[in-house]
């Protein structure tokens, strides 16, 4: 009787601890996460947003009429407020500077964009202090090469500035007098005090992340192996700090981030590239290359490489040669798999689209928009965040809702659609060609997207109402798809994919 009774006893125990084990990962999983995004694009918004729920963690954002929108900066006060309100709900907290400080990504490239630096420096470093019991980090972008169309300063010198930026960097480099420029003296001053005032912000972030009262992410954007931006990354290198991380990037770091918060051991899987030579190779946009970028992306998101691992993502970086991603598209595999495009910039291979729009589409994962950083950022993001699948319903349809938003934003829109509609509506007078910002009511555009989209719509929506193995041995039954896309901007560069399902889980 008596040792019945302590072997109940050590089962009532047990199922005690392993109760609490899965309300302990219950808890991580729904961390609660307030983000100030980069910009109000969907990939600083709704892509994050959608990874977040797939892996059971809650990201609020701020109100739309807050944010920036293309050239109109966001209301940073009105930021300020909501992050003020907001703090106390969260474990943790996503600010990136270009948006709370700058009004946007493309207003921090403005070089009045930091008239107010100071100021909003302390009220920075006074909320972290503030809020201890919150976990913060801080993202911001440093400049890039290429000065802003939209500064009216200065948009008449973009190749002059460029290659002074080149020559600037190149003479840091070796220690060199100052390069000399036949751009006006005014103009160049604007131009060198975007890249020196930011160095501002870094000392300050850098002091901050020293003092324990955050962690700092700085992203590299838009650069090339010779740019100002470099001569920053130097400055943050010669005076290593604890909390702060310096990485090539921009559009995918918030998915990063949040792949870094995935409270698991270190995840392992093998990388397979169709072009060796890639490696080497600086991508456009990049300035570093491709080996690098990799490194510093699966560093951040917690994996490592390992050549017997199971989970495998494919990098397909030959222009020439689609053979080889079609068919790890089509090998069916019970682990995990995430194709990276970066073929071309931009835009997915459209020598991959039926492969990809066909039912023998197995991956788990798949990107192909804007750089190869963006690219790869994306897919490492999704595979880290995966491991935090919680099983439940609103998990598995944020995970059919990311491939599908993939597919039709870097395949069906960027490779199949974008080019002609581009052309078409630069003819008619209906865009800018070298900006891609409309001319004419967004309505009116809208449905000559629509239109072209419609077959799309159809193949797409067939094709996910299905059962889908959204991630490795994990499958859902969709009875129903609706898939549209518009622009979230008044541009064509990019589209918003939003769609609705029916599924079974």
């Amino acid at each position: 009787m008596k040792k019945f009774l302590l072997l109940f006893l050590s089962l009532i125990l047990l199922i005690g601890i392993l109760s609490g084990v899965y309300i302990s990962q219950q808890n991580k999983a729904n961390t609660t996460i307030a983000l100030i995004p980069l910009d109000s694009r969907p990939c600083n918004t709704q892509y994050p947003q959608t990874l977040a729920q797939m892996a059971g963690m809650r990201l609020l954002l701020p109100a739309e009429e807050l944010l920036d929108d293309f050239l109109t900066p966001a209301d940073r006060e009105g930021l300020w407020q909501w992050l003020e309100k907001t703090a106390p709900k969260c474990d943790r907290i996503i600010i990136c500077t270009n948006e709370l400080l700058q009004g946007g990504l493309i207003n921090s490239r403005n070089s009045d964009s930091y008239a107010n630096l100071q100021n909003d420096l302390l009220r920075l470093k006074e909320f972290c202090q503030n809020h201890p019991e919150q976990k913060i980090t801080i993202l911001t972008i440093l400049p890039r090469l290429l000065p802003s169309q939209y500064d009216s300063a200065l948009s008449g010198y973009m190749n002059e500035l460029s290659q002074y930026g080149r020559l600037w960097d190149q003479a840091d480099l070796n220690s060199a007098p100052l390069p000399e420029s036949s751009v006006p003296a005014e103009v160049l001053e604007k131009y060198r005090q975007v890249f020196l005032q930011s160095g501002e912000l870094l000392a300050e972030l850098q002091q901050m992340a020293a003092a324990g009262l955050c962690e700092v992410v700085v992203g590299q954007d838009d650069g090339e192996e010779y740019c100002p931006s470099n001569i920053l990354k130097r400055q943050i290198s010669s005076n290593p700090t604890e909390n702060l991380t310096f990485i090539h990037g921009a559009d995918e770091l918030t998915m990063l981030i949040l792949a870094s918060f995935v409270d698991l051991p270190p995840a392992e899987v093998q990388i397979i590239i169709d072009d060796e030579s890639a490696w080497s190779k600086y991508f456009p946009y990049e300035a570093a290359d491709l080996a690098t970028i990799l490194k510093e992306k699966l560093a951040l998101a917690n994996v490592t490489v390992s050549a017997d691992a199971q989970d495998i993502i494919f990098i397909h970086a030959d222009s020439l040669s689609s053979e080889t991603a079609a068919r790890f598209i089509a090998n069916d595999s019970s682990a995990y798999r995430g194709l990276a495009d970066i073929a071309y910039t931009n835009k997915g291979d459209k020598a991959l689209a039926d492969d990809l729009l066909s039912p023998a589409n197995t991956l788990h994962a798949y990107s192909g928009w804007n750089t190869a950083g963006n690219t790869l950022g994306t897919v490492i993001a999704h595979y880290r965040l995966s491991q935090a699948f919680p099983q439940t319903k609103q998990a598995a349809q944020a995970a059919v809702e990311f491939k599908v938003i993939r597919l039709s934003e870097d395949l069906v829109y960027q490779a199949l659609i974008s080019n002609d509609l581009r052309l078409s509506l630069a003819n008619q007078k209906l865009m800018n060609s070298s900006t891609t910002a409309f001319t004419a009511d967004i309505e009116q555009i809208e449905s000559l997207l629509t239109e072209r989209f419609a077959p799309y719509k159809v193949q797409l929506e067939e094709l996910f109402t299905a059962t889908q193995e959204i991630l490795p041995q994990v499958k859902v039954d969709v009875t129903s798809a609706e898939i549209n896309l518009s622009f979230p901007w008044n541009r064509a560069f990019e589209v918003k994919c939003e769609s609705k399902f029916k599924l079974s889980y």
